[in-house]
């Protein structure tokens, strides 16, 4: 599925990568993703957008760092500041996605997903491309550039 790409029925096969913002399980694209980074230090940015946590340095690249919670208007977990970045690429540009946890890789048919219910179509709801259901949850497939719009 590409970055800005909504959900469409077909029989092609998923790779998503699954991260948890507080107890809500999202998913990527697993080609959009780069590399997850466990120690990432983030340097605040004054007058930066509240969901920007700042800006990183990746090896001589800096990126902007989101934290997706805070743009999403997801409660995070109360333990504190979510330390795994989800480093993507979107339109040529690195930015890394501030998460609470991540999960793992899961390859996904297209029995298993769905576009997002009407009733979500709210700023937020917006952000989520699909829905996939596995027997044990439910599954929030993000629109990358979407939710990357600043």
């Amino acid at each position: 599925m590409a970055a800005g790409a909504t959900y469409s029925a077909g029989p092609k096969e998923l790779t998503l990568l699954v991260f948890y913002l507080g107890n809500t399980a999202c998913a990527i694209d697993v080609q959009m993703v780069q590399e997850v980074n466990l120690r990432l230090e983030v340097t605040m940015v004054p007058l930066a957008p509240e969901f920007v946590r700042g800006v990183g340095n990746l090896r001589g690249q800096i990126i902007t760092v989101v934290d997706l919670a805070r743009k999403l208007g997801i409660d995070p977990l109360e333990d504190g500041e979510r330390q795994k970045t989800i480093i993507v690429s979107l339109e040529n540009e690195w930015l890394g996605l501030s998460v609470d946890r991540v999960g793992e890789v899961m390859r996904v048919g297209p029995e298993m997903v769905e576009g997002p219910p009407a009733n979500i179509g709210s700023a937020h709801g917006r952000y989520f491309s699909a829905i996939v259901k596995t027997r044990d949850q439910l599954i929030g497939v993000l629109n990358v550039a979407e939710a990357l719009t600043f």
